[in-house]
C-alpha cells in the first residue's frame, strides 16, 4: 500500500513537472509570428510615397482607424482590417475587409497598395474603401 502511494506521488510529480516545463517553452515575447498574407490583386489602388516604411505603416494604421476599421492582422509590410457590422432598418452595413500592403522601394520611398472587399452578408449596405483609405494615408503622410 505504501509503495502504491509513493508511486502515485512520484508519477503525479513527474506529470506536473512535465506540464510546467512544457508551458514554459511557449512563453510569449520570443519571435514574432509571420503573418501568412495574400499577394495584392492587380486591381489594388497603388501609390508610391516619398516616406520610409515605418512612417507609411503608421499612416496606414491611422488611416484604417479613421475610416472605421479595426486592424485584425498586422506586420511590417501588411495589414488587414475589418469594419464592425451595423444593423439598419432594411439593410446592414459594415463587415468590409481592407488590406494594405507596404513595399519599401528605397530607404525613403514606399509603395502602398490598398484593396477592400465586400462580404456576402450585408453587401448591399457596404462600399469599396480602396480610394478612401489610400487618400487618407496620403493625407496623413503630408501633414
Amino acid at each position: 500500500m505504501k509503495k502504491d502511494s509513493e508511486l502515485l506521488k512520484l508519477t503525479s510529480s513527474l506529470l506536473l513537472g512535465g506540464m510546467i516545463a512544457g508551458c514554459a517553452s511557449d512563453q510569449p515575447g520570443g519571435h514574432a509570428k509571420a503573418i501568412n498574407h495574400p499577394t495584392p490583386p492587380d486591381h489594388a489602388k497603388t501609390a508610391k510615397v516619398h516616406f520610409p516604411l515605418a512612417a507609411s505603416h503608421t499612416a496606414a494604421e491611422n488611416s484604417l482607424s479613421v475610416s472605421g476599421f479595426k486592424v485584425t492582422k498586422a506586420d511590417d509590410t501588411f495589414m488587414e482590417a475589418e469594419r464592425p457590422r451595423h444593423m439598419g432598418l432594411f439593410v446592414g452595413s459594415g463587415g468590409e475587409i481592407c488590406r494594405v500592403w507596404l513595399n519599401s522601394v528605397s530607404p525613403d520611398e514606399t509603395e502602398v497598395k490598398v484593396d477592400s472587399a465586400k462580404t456576402f452578408v450585408g453587401m448591399i449596405g457596404q462600399k469599396e474603401w480602396d480610394s478612401t483609405v489610400l487618400a487618407e494615408i496620403l493625407r496623413d503622410l503630408n501633414k
